[in-house]
């Protein structure tokens, strides 16, 4: 675990002077201000668009510094030759991609966690000037109420989920290749209930529909991380908190979906040809 954690460290240094994070970063809290001005052109309803923006701004953004700082995590080791000197020690390659792992993750839920700092801050202000607005169907206005935080804790469960996709494509692919697919599984991750649902209606199209348009629908559907699980926005714009247990439910589902995209990453880079 030492040598794990080590190599986290180095990554999490590596990541934080990394000029693209801080751009990310930037363009993060840029849309988060964004949300007032919006909100202003919806007379009445400035405090909920300020939650939906901020809240969706958190969520993209925390996933495009998973995706343009971590494809390029293993293709940098390899082009600096610096893996050879790594793996020359007792270190496995598993433990190499866990480290890297972990200290993208950490870079990412930092940089999550000070946007989600600006927002709730934004956030308290802004609902302090629209005292009569209701929140929850007439319940009193809680710039920080339960579903908020509920909101916040699932985006980084989601943000989980991502830095474990951007980690596995790093360790299988080329930088520009490990930036699409990331990217383009993290936008399917947010339609998945869509998926299930066109595979249904496929099920109950007259003549019973494609046999195996319907399998190759609920492959796609259990394959790809079910990221719509993890947005309660709505919940949160009206302030509507969500029961408990579908919280941690969908928590465990985010660590174990990240756990097995993680032990495949680790199984494929192990059979990987150095150069």
């Amino acid at each position: 675990m030492n040598r794990v954690l080590a190599i986290a460290r180095n990554t999490f240094r590596e990541a934080v002077r990394d000029r693209v994070l801080y751009l990310v970063a930037a363009f993060g809290l840029v849309v988060l201000g964004s949300g007032k001005l919006v909100g202003w052109v919806s007379v009445g309803e400035d405090v909920k668009i300020v939650r939906d923006v901020g809240l969706a701004a958190l969520s993209f953004f925390g996933a495009l510094v998973a995706i343009f700082v971590g494809t390029g995590l293993v293709q940098r080791e390899l082009g600096g030759r610096t893996i050879y000197t790594i793996l020359a020690r007792p270190v496995a390659r598993w433990e190499f991609i866990l480290g890297k792992y972990l200290g993208l993750l950490a870079t990412t839920l930092i940089v999550a966690a000070a946007m989600g700092c600006v927002f709730l801050i934004y956030l308290a202000a802004v609902t302090s000037l629209a005292p009569g607005e209701p929140v929850g169907g007439g319940a009193p206005p809680a710039a920080l109420g339960l579903a908020v935080w509920q909101s916040l804790f699932l985006t980084g469960c989601e943000l989980v989920v991502v830095t474990a996709l951007a980690v596995f494509f790093s360790a299988v692919s080329t930088p520009i290749l490990s930036a699409v697919f990331t990217f383009l599984t993290y936008v399917a991750g947010q339609f998945a209930s869509s998926v299930e649902l066109l595979a249904e209606m496929t099920s109950r199209a007259p003549g019973g529909g494609s046999a195996l348009g319907r399998v190759l629908l609920q492959v796609v559907y259990r394959l790809m991380p079910n990221l719509d699980l993890m947005n309660i926005r709505s919940s949160a714009v009206h302030g509507l908190a969500v029961p408990s247990a579908q919280v941690a439910w969908t928590a465990l589902y985010a660590f174990a979906y990240a756990a097995c995209v993680l032990a495949v990453a680790c199984a494929a880079f192990e059979r990987r040809n150095l150069p």
